[in-house]
């Protein structure tokens, strides 16, 4: 049984090739970081190195690069790369790898190589893989079936207890309702809601005859009923007469408005001074943006420059230099 490791980004499409090569009949480890790679390769011994990856955790870059040292590891290594990725020439001298490949890749493309880097027959890996798959969506059905009857008994067994269920509640009698209690007013209560009962002297004339000698029964205290509606209803007077400002906050919308327009005039002053001060610096000046040097041109200009220049006489003037700091220090010290 072929060992394979397989050193992946993505969590899901890791899951999805472990099981298909596991199905095919390979024994195989999955890694999501590959900073275990090395002791993995040293405790697993892999036939076949799979790594895909463009992240921090994994890198496909990377993980050739781990793998180059690695020389009592007598293995093979397929590397994925994304699309469109641009692999310098110097970095594949420094990886270790035996096949590239662009993503996305299947899982079946994926297993042919590795029958071909292994020299295994790929029609009978390929064939298991189909049967394994097959038996599974045999299985799938047949739970599915097992499923469906066992829903079926649960269902009949649901409708006898509902059944039991009816039959014992007609058996007990209901017990019956009380009837609504009358909820009474508390003392508490207030009482302006219950209707006034005036209370009526037995003789009907004997206000009138006290109101003509000019007597009255109200009690000193006691307000008559038709004025407390007038005091309730009385409002303050609230018209323009009646609000009256002091001198102090009185406004006078014109010296507001001047003032606001003298703001504006001073600050647009003050602005045109600006430009003008403006204007005069650069109109002394003579170097405009365009003649300035550029970063790429500056660059080449430096090196037409160093083609001129002596190496054997800046190591001399750098010398000299060194020297002359060493002698200065020495002498601070005496």
């Amino acid at each position: 049984m072929s060992k394979i490791l397989l050193v992946y980004d993505d969590f899901a499409e890791l899951n999805a090739t472990e099981l298909s090569l596991k199905k095919s009949g390979f024994d195989v480890i999955g890694l999501t970081n590959e900073y275990t790679v090395k002791d993995q390769i040293v405790t697993f011994n892999p036939d076949i190195l799979v790594g895909f990856g463009n992240s921090q955790r994994v890198g496909s870059l990377s993980v050739g690069k781990k793998i180059k040292d690695m020389n009592r590891w007598t293995g093979k290594s397929v590397l994925i790369f994304p699309k469109g990725y641009e692999l310098a020439a110097d970095e594949l001298i420094r990886m270790r790898m035996d096949m590239l490949l662009e993503s996305p890749i299947s899982v079946i493309r994926l297993i042919q190589i590795i029958c071909k880097l292994l020299k295994l027959d790929e029609k009978s890996v390929i064939e298991k893989l189909a049967k394994s798959f097959a038996k599974d969506r045999h299985d799938d059905l047949a739970f599915s079936s097992y499923d469906s009857d066992t829903v079926k008994v649960i269902q009949h067994i649901q409708g006898e207890l509902e059944k039991f269920g009816s039959e014992k509640s007609q058996s007990v009698a209901i017990p019956e309702e009380e009837p609504p209690r009358v909820a009474k007013k508390s003392f508490f209560e207030d009482e302006s809601e219950a209707p006034a009962v005036e209370a009526k002297s037995d003789d009907p004339f004997a206000a009138l005859i006290n109101e003509l000698k000019g007597e009255s029964n109200t009690e000193p205290n006691e307000v008559p009923r038709s004025e407390v509606p007038k005091k309730a209803e009385a409002k303050p007077d609230v018209s323009e007469a009646a609000v009256i400002l002091p001198d102090d906050e009185v406004l006078d919308f014109n010296v507001v408005g001047q003032q606001i327009k003298d703001e504006i005039a001073q600050t647009a002053s003050e602005l045109s001074d600006k430009v003008k001060k403006y204007t005069q610096m650069t109109a002394e000046l003579h170097l405009y943006p365009e003649s300035t040097i550029k970063k790429v041109k500056a660059k080449k200009q430096l090196n037409d420059l160093k083609k001129g220049w002596s190496v054997d006489e800046l190591e001399e003037q750098d010398k000299a230099r060194r020297e002359f700091v060493t002698a200065l220090m020495k002498s601070d010290k005496v």
